[in-house]
């Protein structure tokens, strides 16, 4: 006989507790799926492999690179920095479309300047139309922004004031086939967005998900933001 008894992964222990959420066994051995877990996890990066999984969309004189001084996990996290209004150093990656279009974007970023916003969105190709959503931090003013149904950055959430050096997690929710957010998250703090809609428009280019993080000047100065565990998932509840 193999197996548990009835109850067996719930019945008291004298010592120690058992765990019930496969989610959490998981967490407890390393995964940066820690903020939440829900929805199917299809793609992480923790930025600690050598090379790096994203196209670079940046020159000189901005620069992307691994750095060990600031990691949210691991020994490394994603530095991009940016010299100057006009230097907006961006990384961004395709998958394939995937079997659910309910879609969930996760990063975390700690050191954000002042002088810099942080955009962090997506591209939905379906075949037929273009989906853009995204959303978007004001470190200086301590601002959230949400990409809206006119492709444009909106205010949405006044935020607690942002310090330096802190990890900050935020995650925002998509249904792709209703062409609306669910919900966005940042922090301890979580944002029903199923009124607002996203950017929408006819394309005829290839099925494709595209993801994209920038970091966006507004002063004549340089800027610098650390990036670090960006997950992504489907099936979102």
């Amino acid at each position: 006989m193999r197996g548990q008894p009835d109850y067996g992964m719930y019945a008291p222990k004298e010592v120690t507790a058992s765990i019930s959420d496969m989610g959490e066994v998981a967490a407890r051995l390393g995964s940066i799926v820690i903020y939440d877990k829900r929805g199917d996890v299809v793609d992480f990066d923790n930025f600690e492999e050598p090379v790096l999984r994203w196209r670079i969309d940046a020159g000189l004189p901005e620069t992307i690179q691994f750095n060990s001084l600031y990691p949210r996990s691991g020994s490394q996290c994603l530095r991009l920095y940016a010299d100057g209004v006009g230097s907006d150093p961006m990384i961004y990656s395709n998958i394939s479309i995937l079997g659910s279009s309910r879609l969930g974007f996760e990063v975390s970023f700690n050191n954000l300047s002042g002088t810099t916003d942080l955009q962090f969105y997506n591209q939905f190709y379906s075949g037929t139309h273009l989906l853009r959503a995204g959303i978007k931090v004001d470190r200086l003013n301590s601002l959230l922004y949400i990409r809206d149904a006119a492709d444009n950055w909106v205010l949405y959430q006044d935020l607690i004031k942002l310090t330096s050096p802190c990890y900050y997690t935020m995650k925002y929710v998509v249904d792709f086939s209703t062409g609306y957010y669910v919900r966005v998250m940042f922090g301890k703090l979580e944002y029903d967005a199923s009124t607002i809609q996203c950017y929408s428009m006819v394309s005829v280019a290839a099925p494709q998900i595209g993801r994209i993080i920038q970091l966006v000047t507004k002063a004549a100065a340089a800027g610098v933001v650390d990036i670090d565990d960006f997950v992504q998932t489907q099936a979102e509840p």
